[in-house]
Order: structure tokens, then C-alpha cells, then sequence
């Protein structure tokens, strides 16, 4: 359900962890930068990651977890001198890579759509639901879930979210309608 991040109402503050690990802890400085990916942030330098949620609980666990706050500072920050929020955006997330993700689960869609429908057991309707959910993963993966003020122009994630609940919606029915 992505569009309760993207209608989230944004208050224009920006969350900042800036961190410095010495090379000696390059394992922890990988393992974080994996964590602080899987966790949405978007990566404004090597050690700079940027959210735009309030991540002082994330911090907070981290530093209990993991004493990130012997490396680590957490800012809460806006745009100064007119660069815009979208401008932070686009430079902390690699939309091109997204969109490139985001294209190729719709045609896949759209080339499964255009297929005839020939009927399906019921373990083939269960594939493929738990296919389509693993390409749906995928297509959201490196979404940062930005709301709606922050997209690009070219964004492809209301589509992917619509032909992801079309898809479902057209497997379940199938389902439905499998007779023993």
C-alpha cells in the first residue's frame, strides 16, 4: 500500500545521518549503508543519507543496536538559497534506475495481460499470485516512497501500484472461479 507513504502530508523538514566510520570498520560502514538503503534513505554522499521521515526512532535503534552515535550525527534540516526539495530528491535517489525498474514490470504486465487465458489449476492461480507479488517487490524496491510534492515528472509508481492491483484483482477471479 504505497499511497499511505505518498499521501503522507510532508512538513518540509528533511532528516540527515551524516556519519564517519573509520576504514578499519569498513564491514559495519558497509552493513550500515546496505541498512540505511534498505531503510529508504536516499544517499546524498557516501556518508550523508537523507529521509524524509522523522528517523530519530530508526537512530535511536540503531544506536542501541549497533552504537551508530560513536560515528553518527542526526540533523534535522530544510533547503537554503532556493535549491528546491525536488532538486534533494532527484540527487538522493537514482529516479533513472527506479523508472527503469518501474518500466519493465509494466510491460511485463501488459505482455501477460495480452496473453489468451487459458484456464488455470488451482497451485497455477497460487504461482502465479506469489509471481506477480515477487515482480511487484521488485518494481518498488528502490522507491523511496517520496510524497507526492517531491516526484518526478516521470513517475511511474501510481501505475505500477494500479496494474499491481489489477493484475491481483484479475488472478483472484480466476481463483474464485476454479472449480474443483
Amino acid at each position: 500500500m504505497p499511497e499511505r507513504f505518498w499521501n503522507r502530508r510532508w512538513n518540509g523538514r528533511w532528516y540527515l545521518l551524516m556519519y564517519d566510520v573509520p576504514e578499519r570498520e569498513r564491514r559495519y560502514r558497509n552493513v550500515l549503508n546496505r541498512f540505511l538503503t534498505r531503510m529508504r534513505m536516499g544517499s546524498l554522499q557516501k556518508s550523508v543519507f537523507v529521509s524524509v521521515h522523522d528517523i530519530r526512532p530508526l537512530f535511536y535503534d540503531l544506536d542501541v543496536a549497533a552504537a551508530v552515535a560513536e560515528y553518527a550525527n542526526l540533523f534535522e534540516a530544510q533547503t537554503v538559497q532556493g535549491q528546491s526539495d525536488a532538486a534533494v530528491a532527484a540527487r538522493a535517489w537514482d529516479f533513472d534506475r527506479l523508472r527503469e525498474q518501474q518500466s519493465k514490470y509494466l510491460d511485463a504486465c501488459q505482455a501477460r495481460t495480452r496473453r489468451p487465458t487459458a484456464p488455470l489449476s488451482l497451485p497455477d492461480v497460487m504461482a502465479a499470485l506469489r509471481s506477480e507479488l515477487a515482480g511487484y517487490r521488485e518494481a518498488l524496491a528502490g522507491d523511496p516512497l517520496l510524497p507526492k510534492a517531491l516526484w518526478p515528472s516521470d513517475y511511474l509508481g501510481p501505475q505500477v501500484a494500479a496494474m499491481f492491483r489489477r493484475r491481483m484483482r484479475r488472478l483472484i477471479g480466476r481463483m474464485i472461479g476454479w472449480q474443483a
